[in-house]
Order: C-alpha cells, then sequence, then structure tokens
C-alpha cells in the first residue's frame, strides 16, 4: 500500500507541476521573467519548509502541500531556461559578441555540479542522522529525512531568491536589449 501511494504522491505531484509550467509564459508576458521566477521560487520555499511542520500521519495535508509546492515552483523550471537564453543577448547587448555556446557551457557545468554536490550532501546529511538503508529508522533519522526533504532545500531556494533579487536583467531591461539587437542586426543586414 505504502508504494502506492507514494507512487499515486508523486504521478499526481508531476501533473500538478505540468499545469504550472503550462502558466509560465502567460505569467511572464504579465509580469515578467526575473519577478514570476522571484516569487515561484518564494512560495517554493515557504512550502517546502512548512512541510516540515506537516505530522507523520497527516497524509491529505501532505498531498495538498505537495500540489502548493509543485504549483508554484513549475513556471520557474522553463522561465529559468528562458532567462539563461536573456543572459546570453544582454551578453551580445554589452559587447557586441555572442558566445553563446560559452555562456551555456558554463552554467551546464554548474547545474551539473550543483545537481552532484546535491546529490551528494542528501547523502552526507541522511548518513549523519543515522539514515541505514532497508531498516526500521531511528527517531533521529527521521528527523534527519524530514529536514533534507524540507527545510535543508529551503536554504537552498533561499540563496536563488537573494541571487535572483540581484540579477539586473528585469522587465523592462530586457525589452530594451531586444528592441537594440534587433536594430543593430537590422542595420547590420542592411549594410
Amino acid at each position: 500500500v505504502s508504494s502506492v501511494g507514494f507512487s499515486f504522491f508523486n504521478m499526481t505531484s508531476q501533473f500538478v507541476t505540468v499545469l504550472g509550467v503550462l502558466t509560465s509564459t502567460v505569467l511572464s508576458i504579465k509580469f515578467g521573467k526575473k519577478a514570476v521566477a522571484i516569487w515561484g521560487f518564494s512560495l517554493t520555499t515557504i512550502f517546502m519548509a512548512l512541510f516540515y511542520l506537516v505530522p507523520a500521519t497527516s497524509i491529505g495535508t501532505m498531498f495538498l502541500m505537495e500540489y502548493a509546492r509543485a504549483l508554484t515552483y513549475a513556471p520557474t523550471i522553463p522561465l529559468i531556461w528562458a532567462m539563461f537564453a536573456d543572459v546570453v543577448d544582454y551578453s551580445e547587448w554589452k559587447t557586441g559578441r555572442r558566445i553563446t555556446g560559452v555562456i551555456y557551457a558554463t552554467i551546464l557545468f554548474g547545474l551539473k555540479t550543483g545537481l552532484s554536490l546535491g546529490g551528494a550532501m542528501a547523502g552526507w546529511l541522511l548518513s549523519g542522522f543515522g539514515y541505514r538503508a532497508n531498516a526500521v529508522q531511528t527517531p533521529h533519522a527521521l528527523e534527519g529525512i524530514r529536514m533534507t526533504i524540507s527545510l535543508f532545500p529551503s536554504v537552498f531556494f533561499g540563496i536563488v531568491i537573494v541571487c535572483l533579487v540581484s540579477y539586473e536583467i528585469g522587465k523592462s531591461l530586457n525589452i530594451q536589449i531586444q528592441d537594440e539587437l534587433a536594430e543593430r542586426r537590422r542595420k547590420f543586414a542592411s549594410a
């Protein structure tokens, strides 16, 4: 029963995520990518941190909290990739040279490094709390599991929010960059 319930939890969460992803374009057109990303990550951080407070017996509340987290995180998924493209445009706007490959290679290196370290950190944290695979977990290990899926990721989401607040490319600057690059390209094509 527990494996079916966990599968249902994951499957329905992914469905909610898909619904949230579908809202990203509309939200970014109305509010701008940066604003939607900041709000999405902020709400995600709150819902993840609140997950810590949900008792293990409150299954319905866990489902609702996960749906809220998935729905608020989902629009950020495509927007972050679109923001990467904005960085490429920003670089071209500033320097006159388009270095798409260098920028994406750097971003992907950081992404892969973060994924590797994140997976390792989760293992280190669980090990530090005394987690043992295929065994009945101690109260300390259960506390570690709860923190590893709620509070610890919330701290890292908080760091993301701080980085996004200092990110220069808001909606108005992005429009200015696009307009000026289009004008440069038009002049280059007519020359």
